[in-house]
């Protein structure tokens, strides 16, 4: 039987930019060099008003579905952070916008207070922490899921740690587009030195966009990583598609 679409390390087909996700390039089709996927920053300026969108009813669901979505605010971009309100028009809490997905909006938290350093610093040092301390993965292996979408507060999102690589899939155009800081700031937690950005398989027709696969500077081919005394080399090129399954660590 013919394996699907591959994902986690997936590669081929793809070029690899290197370095930064603001770094220009052609896109497949042709057009003039672009950054509209430049990286975005995860903390928003509290003197300049978010674009607004208004559910029908209120919700603590993480997902936002165009059926639920009343209106939106027009300065609202794809994968722009912006203030969620229910149909009353009272605040709910702040995500990230796609009108272009069916999940219209990745919730990041269901409160009054905009998602600052104190809010982006605590929400990955617990999902580190949960694995370090609770779980303590690194006294048996150094390949483990780091960030668990929805499950560390972060819908769309997956890191993956193999050994000094940082592995990331993006589900969402908002996470895609953030992956970059929250994995500087994940290395500096983990003190890892490599890695890699890439969009799901299915991002062009979930999502809307085609963005490139970015990797770090001198991100290695391949590394040894370890579990239970055994070792083992993963290849980020060409790799099986369901990986070391570092979700089930």
């Amino acid at each position: 039987m013919k394996p699907g679409p591959r994902r986690g390390r997936r590669t081929a087909g793809k070029k690899h930019r290197q370095s930064t996700l603001g770094a220009n390039e052609a896109n497949r089709s042709g057009e003039a060099p672009s950054t509209r996927f430049e990286p975005h920053g995860l903390i928003p300026d509290p003197s300049k008003p978010l674009p607004a969108v208004f559910a029908k009813s209120a919700t603590n669901y993480p997902l936002l579905y165009r059926k639920r979505l009343a209106r939106a605010d027009g300065r609202a971009r794809a994968g722009d952070l912006v203030a969620v309100y229910d149909g009353d028009e009272q605040l709910q809490g702040y995500g990230i916008y796609n009108p272009r997905s069916e999940v219209v909006v990745r919730m990041l938290r269901h409160t009054d207070q905009l998602p600052d350093e104190s809010f982006w610093d605590g929400l990955l040092t617990r999902a580190v922490e949960l694995r370090r301390e609770m779980l303590r993965l690194d006294e048996v292996t150094n390949a483990y899921r780091v960030l668990h979408a929805e499950g560390d507060q972060l819908s769309g999102l997956v890191v993956d740690r193999f050994g000094d690589v940082l592995s990331a899939e993006a589900f969402s155009l908002g996470m895609y587009l953030r992956a970059q800081p929250i994995l500087e700031r994940l290395q500096a937690k983990l003190q890892t030195r490599h890695w890699l950005i890439q969009p799901s398989p299915q991002f062009l027709s979930q999502e809307g966009a085609d963005p490139p696969i970015v990797v770090s500077p001198d991100l290695p081919d391949r590394v040894a990583i370890e579990e239970f005394g055994t070792r083992f080399w993963v290849k980020f090129a060409g790799g099986h598609k369901t990986g070391f399954f570092c979700d089930q660590r």
